[in-house]
């Protein structure tokens, strides 16, 4: 059996968030499992939900705001909504991943 944490240890961390994901690594989950969707400006970020307001202090849709805009919300912990990249380059090569890419056509942004 295989232990994932489902948008990292989102029960006792900001889902999606880099600290979700290392608070899940440390608790010992075989994997963890996150949402891609994919900014206005064309940058893939972990986030579940295309209306920002339920995990951050924001509100609007992912995809009608730009990155730098992302960046600007909280979401929770004083944690930032991160990219696909930043998510990638602190978790490494230490746990499987399970990719839900939430939003169709986005699929080459994702593998790029």
């Amino acid at each position: 059996m295989l232990i994932y944490g489902h948008r990292g240890a989102s029960a006792v961390e900001p889902e999606n968030t880099i600290r979700a994901f290392l608070r899940a690594i440390e608790a010992g989950a075989d994997g963890l499992e996150f949402d891609v969707q994919i900014s206005q400006d064309g940058v893939p970020v972990l986030i579940h939900d295309r209306d920002v307001s339920r995990t951050t202090n924001g509100h609007g849709h992912v995809d009608e705001l730009t990155l730098a805009e992302l960046k600007e919300l909280d979401a929770g912990k004083s944690e930032r909504i991160p990219t696909f990249a930043e998510a990638l380059d602190a978790i490494g090569d230490r746990v499987h991943l399970d990719i839900e890419v939430k939003q169709g056509g986005i699929e080459r942004e994702v593998l790029e």
